[in-house]
């Protein structure tokens, strides 16, 4: 699309097939719907834009997509999947998944790399799997996921500003999986009601939280605090905690600081 082509999608529809952009021409989609489409170039969405992504979205090899403050609704039931190998860029703009139904899980797949600021959430209750890498990279602003339940089957990390997973539920960090805080930044991890971590849990912010007054925590892979302070709230036994901050699974640079609350 672009000129003499499509620029606007105004709650239209496009079934399969494959979107180029050849000029640069932005997209601009006022609850447009995607079904089943290809985004097969660099692709910029239009300021505030908002799509209904139906069934999967995929992304041509080693393209940019850059979502900026627009939104996506994902709003087929059943297991959904963002595939493909690229990178979306957002900028204060929200993915949704579950967006008007129920009973939808949806998936980042391994080549998709999702970076900025913004949020990764739910419309109505959804579980969402990441399994590419997930990036906040902006000073002074906020990477928030926080779907019903989610899982990191991938890699996640902070750069820059705060990220913050608090999925009303669940969350599982899976084995071999990462979560690093960078130089700097602030990390929360906060689900509602457990937390496991079989992976690699990484602190090397400035301020890092793990769990709420309410959150079971697990873990069995390894938490290491290399730098700024680390607040561990939530349900504990004295059995669990010295198990959980056991040598090999828990290291603690020195200077560091160390709070525990619940």
């Amino acid at each position: 699309f672009g000129a003499g082509g499509l620029n606007a999608l105004n709650s239209g529809t496009i079934i399969g097939g494959t979107l180029v952009s050849n000029d640069g021409t932005l997209l601009d989609s006022n609850s447009g719907i995607l079904d089943g489409v290809t985004i097969g170039s660099n692709l910029r969405f239009a300021p505030s834009s908002f799509s209904l992504i139906r069934n999967d979205l995929t992304l041509a090899p080693g393209i940019t997509v850059n979502l900026d403050n627009g939104s996506w609704g994902f709003n087929t039931t059943g297991a959904r999947s963002i595939g493909g190998t690229g990178t979306i860029n957002i900028a204060g703009g929200t993915i949704y998944a579950g967006y008007g139904v129920s009973g939808q899980s949806l998936q980042l797949g391994s080549g998709i790399t999702l970076q900025g600021f913004g949020s990764l959430t739910q419309s109505s209750a959804a579980d969402v799997t990441n399994g590419g890498n997930i990036i906040g990279n902006t000073v002074g602003q906020t990477f928030t996921v926080n779907p019903n339940s989610f899982i990191n089957n991938g890699n996640m990390s902070v750069t820059a500003g705060t990220m913050t997973i608090s999925p009303a539920s669940t969350f599982g960090n899976n084995a071999t999986r990462s979560i690093t805080a960078g130089a700097g930044t602030t990390l929360n991890i906060q689900p509602g009601v457990t937390f496991t971590n079989a992976g690699s849990v990484i602190l090397g912010g400035a301020a890092h939280t793990i769990g709420t007054t309410n959150t079971t925590w697990t873990n069995t892979g390894s938490l290491a605090l290399n730098s700024g302070s680390l607040i561990l709230d939530g349900l504990h036994t004295t059995t669990n905690l010295t198990a959980y901050l056991a040598a090999g699974r828990y290291s603690r640079v020195a200077g560091t600081v160390f709070n525990f609350s619940g």
